[in-house]
């Protein structure tokens, strides 16, 4: 998982340089692999990068933190078992109006100017995240910060090609 993010972070490297955008990312050696098709959790965290991007003025942060989220974390147990997988992507950005939070996944909704998105980013993550039999939230607050949890199954390692691990 994280050369995945990292691969991400290289190719938005020039923007983030361009507007002096900070990034943190965090993330313990001894992750357990998922099940997953890289190319669209790459597609989903591309996603967050740039909408980050997007809503950071100059000098900002991106925070993105990587862990084992268990069923002691504060949140009820999901329908996918206690052990999962927690990436959190947060912005210090502009943040998202609290009448806006419920609508940030569905399709076609934007706060963006024209020509600037389509809303189809954030459905198309939620739809990805879901088939992977996991949960995508966000939380905010307006002109503080935008944070989206994504929880993933975990499973044991298995060799196949779309298993995601800590050297994918």
């Amino acid at each position: 998982m994280p050369a995945l993010l990292d691969n991400i972070h290289h190719m938005l490297e020039h923007p983030l340089q361009a507007k002096h955008i900070r990034v943190e990312f965090v993330s313990p050696q001894d992750l357990p692999a998922i099940h997953a098709d890289p190319e669209l959790l790459q597609q989903v965290f591309l996603n967050l990068y740039s909408n980050a991007l997007h809503a950071l003025g100059d000098g900002g942060l991106i925070r993105i933190g990587v862990k084992i989220a268990d069923e002691g974390d504060g949140r009820p147990p999901s329908e996918f078992g206690a052990r999962r997988l927690r990436i959190v992507f947060e912005d210090n950005g502009a943040g998202i109006a609290r009448e806006h939070l419920d609508r940030v996944f569905d399709p076609f909704f934007t706060t963006k100017d024209i020509g600037e998105g389509t809303g189809l980013g954030l459905s198309v993550s939620y739809g990805i995240i879901k088939d992977h039999g996991g949960e995508i939230r966000v939380e905010s607050e307006l002109g503080r910060f935008t944070r989206f949890v994504i929880d993933l199954p975990t499973q044991p390692f298995q060799s196949s090609e779309t298993t995601v691990g800590v050297n994918a």
